[in-house]
């Protein structure tokens, strides 16, 4: 499936059933073609007595669906699901006994997802049930009955319709997918079905699944899934400071260090609440994650004592080391090649900071 194709792009400003959550800008595309591309010389006599050259439309509709993917890529590259009040229009540019057509093509990329109320509508008690309805709902409750039945199988029909009316019940089986895969770098695809899944059903449950599946840790590759879990949430703008505070208390050390690698991403959008929580979750880093060396000295090449730190594993770092000879973990028990806890300590703070700008006086 093409990983654009779920981008929405629409002339009007608002997509009937779908929320904007975040407006990203506006994108654009421009294309410059030669009139030869035109094929002139087979449009024939219906041009000369003012017909309609079936060789113009064929070449017009073709820069205008090459113009729309183009603005696709750009949306999915910006982190968009959609594109709002499209407009396209053709120029002529003529000069020295040579004539050019520019294509425009603007829009404005936004992050929107379909509301419960949309997918549902149409099947309230009393209501009229349209026949394309009643198809849909039968699909659901057959997918719904395989999900029970532990039976769904991985298709790019299953996971367009589950997307498409964002079956929610579909999540699990979403993240499940990931548990085939040796490294999150053998299936692009699978990363990218996933995304447009997520970003489609109910943010709160999308962030319920997400946060609890990150303590994962059953399975030989329960690490590609967590590190899924991360680049989704931030790529969704899940980012949720409450969440991210009771996750620093998962039992699995894993699923902890995990947790901080979320604060690389935002949340959609930032409110005055997010003050407090941010405060309290840099509190819970420090709790969760402080310094496990002690100040010791270890003998000198020279003869003498110098400044040492003893780690818990029995090594013993010098002064100006940033992890253990030994065990390889720095004081707070991180590998060089875990996200560091001084980082994420670096970017709450730098965020509180500017949320008290914004929010401490009120």
């Amino acid at each position: 499936m093409n990983s654009t194709s779920s981008v929405l792009v629409v002339n009007t400003s608002s997509i009937i059933g779908w929320e904007v959550e975040a407006y990203i800008g506006p994108i654009s595309v421009h294309m410059v073609a030669g009139t030869n591309i035109f094929s002139d010389l087979f449009a024939g006599f219906s041009d000369i007595f003012g017909g309609r050259s079936e060789s113009y439309g064929r070449q017009l509709s073709r820069l205008y669906d090459d113009a729309v993917e183009q603005l696709r890529r750009r949306a999915r590259a910006a982190g968009a699901n959609a594109v709002l009040g499209l407009t396209i229009d053709f120029d002529e540019i003529s000069g020295q006994g040579k004539s050019m057509f520019m294509l425009n093509a603007i829009g404005t990329a936004v992050r929107a997802r379909r509301t419960e109320a949309a997918v549902t509508a149409a099947a309230q008690p009393g209501a009229p049930l349209p026949f394309d309805q009643m198809e849909v709902l039968i699909r659901r409750n057959r997918l719904l009955s395989d999900i029970r039945n532990n039976t769904l199988v991985n298709s790019d029909e299953v996971w367009e319709f589950g997307t498409e009316h964002a079956v929610a019940e579909m999540a699990d089986f979403a993240l499940g997918a990931f548990l085939g895969l040796d490294a999150l770098s053998d299936s692009p695809q699978t990363m990218e079905r996933a995304v447009r899944f997520f970003n489609a059903i109910d943010p709160e449950v999308a962030r319920d699944r997400l946060y609890l599946m990150l303590r994962h840790t059953s399975s030989p590759r329960s690490a590609v899934l967590r590190e899924a879990i991360v680049q989704i949430i931030v790529r969704l703008h899940l980012v949720d400071y409450r969440r991210i505070s009771a996750a620093l208390e998962y039992p699995e050390a894993v699923a902890r260090k995990e947790a901080l690698r979320l604060l690389k991403g935002h949340p959609g959008m930032y409110q005055e609440r997010d003050l407090d929580e941010a405060v309290q979750l840099r509190e819970v880093i420090l709790r969760t994650f402080p310094p496990r060396w002690t100040p010791t000295t270890r003998r000198g090449l020279l003869g003498g004592e110098k400044p040492a730190f003893a780690c818990p594993c029995g090594g013993v770092a010098d002064e100006d080391a940033t992890h253990c000879p030994k065990c390889h973990l720095d004081t707070y028990g991180f590998a060089r090649s875990e996200f560091p806890r001084d980082e994420a300590v670096r970017l709450i703070t730098d965020r509180i900071a500017v949320l008290q700008e914004i929010y401490a006086s009120s």
